[in-house]
Order: structure tokens, then C-alpha cells, then sequence
């Protein structure tokens, strides 16, 4: 994992038995650490939504067209219900709900 230092240079974390073999086979790439803090240099993240409005958006569009028009293109990876839990929410609801229907 890298993560950018103010002074330009980055901080090195070795989280894998590969990475402390790269480490081992190169190690006049690595320096010691310069002492920054890890957590004074990731970045911040604001919340720039309104979790009310977006609830209130999904239900009061619940029945537009727009998701019969994306389900056409769906390929059923279930990528949309990895990121986003309002997705994930609505798959298994269908698929209890086709369950109910055809048992």
C-alpha cells in the first residue's frame, strides 16, 4: 500500500509475504520512515449527500422507467449490489419475492 507524504515521498506498507520478497530483493529502494504520520496525509472525505433526500428520491421513483430501460443492459453480475446497499436491498427482496411466487 502507498500513501503520498507531504515532503513528496511515500510511505511504504508491506501487507503480503510478496511484498517483504520484492522488500528482500531490493532494499536500497526502501528508507527508513521519515516519521510523518500516515493519518495526517490520507485524504478527507466529506459527505456531500443528504441521506433523507436520496431515500426520498428512490421510493418516490420507484416505478420510473428508467429501470426497465437499465435492466435491459443488466449482465446479473451483481456489481450494482456490491456498491450500493439500496441495490443489494432490492435484489433480495425480488429474489424472495420470485421465490414466494414460484413455489
Amino acid at each position: 500500500m502507498l500513501t503520498e507524504l507531504k515532503s513528496g515521498d511515500y510511505l511504504c506498507e508491506l501487507i503480503t509475504e510478496k511484498g517483504d520478497k520484492i522488500k528482500a530483493s531490493i532494499p536500497e529502494v526502501f528508507e527508513k520512515e521519515s516519521g510523518e504520520s500516515k493519518e495526517e496525509n490520507l485524504a478527507v472525505i466529506v459527505n456531500r449527500f443528504n441521506p433523507e433526500e436520496i431515500k426520498f428520491k428512490l421510493e418516490s421513483n420507484f416505478d420510473n422507467k428508467i429501470w426497465e430501460e437499465q435492466a435491459q443492459a443488466c449482465l446479473g453480475c451483481g456489481t450494482c449490489a456490491f456498491i450500493c446497499p439500496p441495490a443489494h436491498v432490492l435484489i433480495y427482496r425480488m429474489r424472495n419475492m420470485e421465490k414466494k411466487e414460484f413455489a
